[in-house]
């Protein structure tokens, strides 16, 4: 045990500087203020409360003339003292976030660890099915997580707490007593809305583990998950607001597995127009899914959109549309050298040349890939008209009923699942 907990932190002091770089570049809402805790001969101890750990930095007389650092970022990674330990605030002085957070202690006095674990899976499984790819973090190694999303851009503030806070408004159903703490804790900027970063505790020495949806990673493992973490579109966070009036019942009683309220004209069917470059922008979509250890949310609109491989005009494309798919189902890991063995001998070359050019080029937004699925999905049915009837009916109250009865016992596959094939038909 003491040879793998020196490995663990080797490993997060051998990337502390990438660390740094990654807090830097996705984290960062404000510099002039952040959370410094304390040296453990500097804890305070009062009476009847809990000890004081940690404080705002920096003091008063310097705040504004002192700014948070690379050299502090690399200092906190790096865990040598707990008086290195930093968090970081939620929201920007102009009220902006580029992240929220769900904090779920693991002090036993107020939550059960395991309440707490079932909570944050809970939650985890709901940001995945709305396009998210939140990490999930155990903090303490005695039943604390933190669940962080990251956005692609800053949002505001407001929008953010206001996403987060509904998120988490169905704790009493995940065993929780209580609402866990959230990040922004409030609409507009607070000084005292901070989220220690991922790293050594302060207190247990305990360092992160990450989930990768099958068993924590440690140590350097740990690490290469968080540096893939390049955050998510924050229009994502329009689509909690439909999703949570089906599930509650409230709104106008539209659900995005109604028919459209008001009837589209009848047109011709046109074939669909795609481009070679098209077809690269779905592939660089499910290629940048890759490099996270959860790919589910892209291969589930594949899978409901029904996509026959032909439907890509350009043979290469349509190989490595191929091998993802295949690789997608076997739940493993997928790099360029696994799609590759997937190709043809001749064609793995071209091949490879493609997906290493696709891995840098910015990927298509969400908007854009589902467009992009129904240019395809049109194209499949045009190839192989299907034998049987629509599988959402033009009128289906009483199947959205059943949907809705049956939506807190379905797996998250199949609600992804579901989910994808509603924004298919509404984009019809």
């Amino acid at each position: 045990m003491i040879g793998e907990s020196t490995n663990v932190t080797a490993a997060w002091e051998k990337r502390a500087g990438w660390l740094a770089h990654w807090t830097w570049d996705r984290l960062l809402n404000r510099l002039d203020l952040w959370a410094k805790f304390l040296p453990k001969d500097k804890h305070r101890h009062a009476a009847g409360q809990k000890p004081k750990i940690c404080r705002l930095a920096p003091v008063s007389a310097k705040r504004g003339k002192l700014k948070l650092t690379e050299r502090i970022l690399e200092r906190h990674y790096r865990g040598a003292d707990p008086g290195h330990i930093i968090g970081i605030q939620s929201a920007s002085l102009e009220n902006t976030s580029r992240w929220i957070a769900i904090d779920l202690e693991s002090t036993a006095h107020r939550e059960v660890p395991l309440n707490n674990l079932r909570a944050a899976t809970h939650w985890r499984e709901e940001l995945m099915l709305l396009g998210f790819r939140p990490l999930m973090i155990e903090t303490d190694g005695a039943g604390g997580y933190q669940l962080l999303t990251l956005f692609r851009e800053p949002l505001a503030t407001a929008r953010a707490h206001d996403f987060v806070a509904r998120l988490v408004s169905d704790f009493a159903e995940t065993g929780l007593e209580s609402p866990p703490r959230v990040l922004p804790g409030s609409p507009t900027c607070d000084d005292n809305d901070w989220l220690r970063l991922p790293g050594r505790h302060p207190i247990t020495n305990h360092w992160s583990r990450v989930w990768n949806g099958v068993h924590w990673l440690a140590g350097a493992d740990a690490v290469e998950a968080l540096l893939h973490a390049h955050g998510d579109a924050p229009t994502l966070v329009r689509k909690l607001a439909a999703t949570a009036a089906v599930l509650s019942g409230g709104g106008n009683g539209a659900t995005p597995f109604a028919a459209p309220q008001s009837p589209r004209p009848a047109q011709t069917p046109q074939p669909p127009k795609h481009s070679p470059q098209q077809e690269e922008q779905a592939l660089c979509y499910l290629l940048a899914a890759t490099r996270s250890d959860d790919t589910a949310t892209a291969f589930a609109a594949i899978g409901a959109a029904d996509i026959d491989p032909s439907a890509f005009h350009d043979q290469i494309h349509r190989q490595i549309f191929e091998a993802l798919l295949a690789l997608s189902h076997e739940q493993t890991r997928i790099t360029p050298t696994l799609i590759g063995q997937q190709i043809p001998e001749d064609q793995r070359p071209a091949a490879l040349g493609i997906i290493d050019r696709l891995l840098v080029q910015k990927a298509a937004d969400e908007a854009e890939f589902e467009t992009i699925l129904a240019n395809l999905s049109r194209q499949s049915a045009q190839k192989s008209p299907p034998a049987s009837g629509p599988i959402v009916p033009s009128n289906g109250d009483s199947e959205v009923d059943q949907i809705l009865q049956l939506w807190p016992r379905l797996s998250p596959t199949v609600r992804q699942a579901l989910l994808a094939l509603a924004q298919s038909v509404g984009h019809g």
